[in-house]
């Protein structure tokens, strides 16, 4: 692979961490912002426009709205809108309307009882609002359930006025955020003993508080190892257990063997190894499968514990265990990296919330561990990338002076023949005396090419701001056309920011090749721009014989030139450094194949450094 494609390859792995970067840091926002909100208010009706305004500032929604059974239907309780002018409006909308089971996006939530998500609100023509939504530019939205104990509270719907593509985690999150609503509007609407109900929501916000800590913390690891200890140990934590494991496998880069590591936190790795959880045997294979949370009050009642799990086990000190809890940490592609594991000696401590819990730690830390390894392997790139710079380097060095020195003696000894034999010199003998020399100034232009080809796009340089036809004029001046050539350039030429000397070498390579290869003594050549909103157009135009089609995409490759070196003096590089050069800034070069005449040779080049 040419260290470009190793350039580019990491530059898109970059582009793809930094994706991912945002996708966590967006999910992060919207379980802070509701645990925020919940952390402000303690009844429904004050709460449920807190919870909208910051779950859709979270998310950047402009449109939000809670619904909640009212007999057979669903009805508006609280509406949020991103711009208070139209908020009444919104209101007005909202109110109006009353949802039955699978009709609009909160009936159909209602119905299916999990998060939908619409991700082209144009296309969707059978939902009752449609052409409300329509004037209000909403292109995509998403509706979760609020759910407590098996049932469906209410629905909680947001709309998005960019295209929103379907986010797998997001939905997770969601689903998480709805369940711990869920438990809100229950406690709240359960007793109106205000201490009671203070004590509980309190217990709540405190459990999204530091699930949202823990996200923080652990998406910010880098080393696998800290990482998985973090979350063994605040998973454990959060989820009241006695004892807590993360189990991940590790696969080794240089023979492809994958091995079974483990955190452990409150209990040894031998304890364990004798229950079977390193073998996945029995109840664990569910977990290592990816299968789904596994909750048992009673191991010792429960017939998958009864082949790996000796009665002697649940009573060892080292590892007394009757509850039991585990879920796989599955990625959102649906590989499974490992599984967290927890037990306590009394029986039926992990309920509902701890499982959910347990659940959403492990898709924190499946993101986590995503961006670890992502980081290292961008890494290990790095470094092979500067190895392979440095030795680069070391063969420029080589070419530049063991290259060039045998060169210089050859053009020297044809020199000192001339010299010695003067006028008894064989007319033949001095045309090809003349020869050897052109050929060994040649070969000294080639290394140059090859040089400077070897450093486009390695070696960043000083951005600047550039005045492109004060450029142009010193570029036309170091070309040094002949008096019969003309280099014009019309127009307006726009002022950039940009590696003055990178851009100058594409100007000068275009402006020699059309010079050189026009084959007519009153070659014109002539350079104009088009400026876009983030990039200009530079068109390098000549009247010469042009470039045949057939050619297009040959004359851009090393080494490459239409006629014999012996008729045109040229190493065929000037175009591979174009190219080169142009894409390293992040444009495009190309020949205009719609030109009858000469040639046309167009290159983009960003207004700023991308």
């Amino acid at each position: 692979m040419s260290d470009a494609a190793e350039t580019e390859a990491l530059r898109r792995e970059v582009a793809r961490l930094q994706a991912l970067a945002d996708a966590v840091e967006r999910r992060l926002r919207a379980t802070h912002a509701v645990a925020r909100a919940l952390a402000e208010d303690t009844s429904v009706a004050d709460a449920m426009p807190r919870l909208l305004a910051a779950l859709a500032g979270a998310l950047d929604a402009k449109l939000a709205a809670f619904w909640q059974p009212d007999g057979d239907a669903l009805a508006a309780t609280a509406v949020w809108c991103s711009a208070p002018a139209e908020h009444a409006a919104w209101e007005a909308l909202c109110s109006s309307k009353r949802f039955e089971s699978g009709v609009g996006l909160p009936g159909k939530v209602w119905k299916e009882r999990g998060p939908l998500w619409i991700a082209d609100v144009g296309t969707s023509v059978d939902l009752p609002r449609h052409a409300g939504l329509m004037a209000r530019s909403v292109k995509s939205g998403i509706g979760f359930p609020i759910v407590a104990g098996g049932n469906v509270l209410g629905v909680m719907e947001l709309f998005f006025t960019t295209a929103e593509p379907p986010d797998d985690s997001l939905v997770e999150v969601l689903r998480t955020i709805g369940a711990h609503l869920g438990q809100f509007l229950r406690q709240a609407q359960a007793t109106s003993a205000a201490q009671a109900t203070a004590r509980e929501l309190a217990a709540e916000r405190e459990t999204l508080t530091r699930l949202d800590d823990v996200a923080q913390r652990i998406v910010g690891q880098r080393e696998l190892t800290s990482l998985v200890q973090a979350v063994s140990d605040a998973a454990t934590e959060l989820t009241g257990a006695q004892f807590g494991a993360f189990f991940y496998t590790v696969t080794d880069p240089h023979n492809g063997e994958s091995t079974l590591a483990a955190a452990v936190t409150g209990a040894t790795r031998a304890a364990f190894d004798k229950l079977g959880v390193s073998r996945k045997l029995g109840v664990f294979t569910a977990t290592f499968d990816g299968k789904g949370p596994v909750r048992i009050g009673d191991v010792v009642k429960d017939p998958r514990f009864a082949k790996n799990l000796p009665e002697r086990n649940l009573v060892d000190p080292a590892l007394p265990m009757k509850s039991y809890l585990a879920v796989p940490v599955t990625t959102r592609s649906g590989v499974v990296l490992g599984g967290l594991f927890f037990g306590h000696a009394q029986a039926s401590v992990f309920g509902e919330r701890e499982q959910q819990i347990a659940s959403a730690v492990a898709a924190h830390a499946a993101t986590a561990m995503d961006n670890a390894r992502l980081h290292t392997d961008s890494q290990r790139l790095i470094k092979e990338l500067e190895k392979t710079n440095v030795e680069l380097d070391q063969f420029a060095y080589v070419a530049s002076h063991d290259l060039r020195a045998p060169l210089r003696g050859i053009s020297n000894l044809a020199q000192w023949i001339e010299e010695d034999l003067g006028k008894s010199l064989p007319k033949k003998v001095a045309e090809q005396l003349q020869l050897l020399r052109g050929r060994a100034a040649r070969m000294d232009k080639l290394i140059n090419g090859l040089l400077e080809l070897a450093r486009v796009g390695r070696a960043r340089q000083q951005t600047e701001r550039v005045d492109v036809t004060e450029l142009l004029h010193e570029t036309i001046d170091l070309a040094s056309p002949s008096a019969t050539a003309r280099v014009l350039i019309i127009g307006a030429m726009p002022t950039l920011t940009a590696e003055r000397v990178a851009l100058q070498q594409v100007l000068l390579n275009l402006i020699t090749n059309s010079l050189q290869h026009a084959k007519r003594k009153d070659v014109v050549v002539r350079i104009t721009a088009i400026e876009r909103a983030d990039e200009v157009e530079i068109v390098v135009a000549d009247n010469g014989v042009g470039i045949a089609p057939e050619h297009h995409e040959r004359v851009w490759q090393m080494f490459q030139t239409l006629a014999s070196r012996d008729q045109v003096e040229s190493t065929g590089i000037g175009l591979a450094i174009v190219r080169k050069q142009v894409e390293a800034a992040g444009g495009r070069a190309w020949i205009d194949a719609g030109v009858r005449e000469g040639a046309t040779i167009r290159f983009t080049w960003p207004k700023r450094v991308r």
